[in-house]
């Protein structure tokens, strides 16, 4: 059996360090050939500030701050695109601070049956030993799992799992995985880590998602 493709999509990329904002200009893309000169001119400029600059283009949404870059999508099959333009930026920002890096997806189900909806959510968070008695009602509303990223770079993997946002008896699942850049000697951040990061490790990112949403519909049937 085919797994369920998800109704909705969303896919970022957050690099967390010491950024300028400022820079993050449609022309300066274009003048580090990470854009073409039309893709460029299409872009949605928003603001660009020394504070904070948020820029549409290619179907993308950046979002930069003085301590985080946040490239995200709708459209997941912008994905390789998405995961190119970061190491663009990170090849032309050699010398910039990374401490972190986080690779996301967020993936949603219009179930359109609220009985297999409420079931999932009780088989996941059981009512029965504790809340029945305590809350009056008490429904799933986050369930957060937390497991280990082992192998060439060591961090965390977070699972979220919550009603929709979108969708009236949906299903929500988000993964993330966060690495910590490593640091040498003198604790400066050894960034030359985070593009192979990206390169390495974004395809099974990007799956982890779709693999839990793949347990829940083989292990809670409707």
């Amino acid at each position: 059996m085919n797994p369920r493709a998800p109704d909705a999509e969303e896919i970022s990329i957050v690099l967390l360090g010491s950024l300028n904002p400022g820079i993050f200009h449609p022309e300066w893309f274009r003048r580090q050939e990470i854009l073409s000169s039309q893709d460029a001119d299409a872009a949605e400029i928003k603001i660009v500030s020394p504070e904070v600059t948020e820029v549409l283009f290619l179907d993308m949404k950046l979002d930069v701050f003085p301590n985080r870059l946040v490239l995200e999508t709708l459209d997941a099959s912008r994905a390789e695109k998405l995961q190119d333009i970061v190491l663009n930026v990170l090849a032309k920002l050699p010398h910039t601070p990374i401490t972190a890096c986080g690779l996301n997806n967020t993936i949603q189900f219009d179930l359109a049956d609220e009985g297999y909806w409420h079931k999932i959510g009780h088989t996941l968070a059981p009512k029965e030993l504790i809340w029945n008695s305590v809350l009056e009602n008490p429904g799933m509303a986050l369930l957060s799992v937390k497991g280990a990223l082992p192998g060439n770079f060591p961090g965390e993997v977070n699972i979220n799992v919550a009603p929709s946002r979108k969708f009236l008896h949906g299903l929500l699942i988000t993964s993330n995985f966060h690495y910590a850049v490593p640091r040498d000697d003198k604790g400066t951040p050894r960034s030359v880590e985070v593009p192979r990061y990206v390169q390495q490790m974004s395809k099974a990112a990007l799956a982890k998602a779709r693999e839990v949403a793949e347990q829940i519909f083989e292990k809670i049937k409707n």
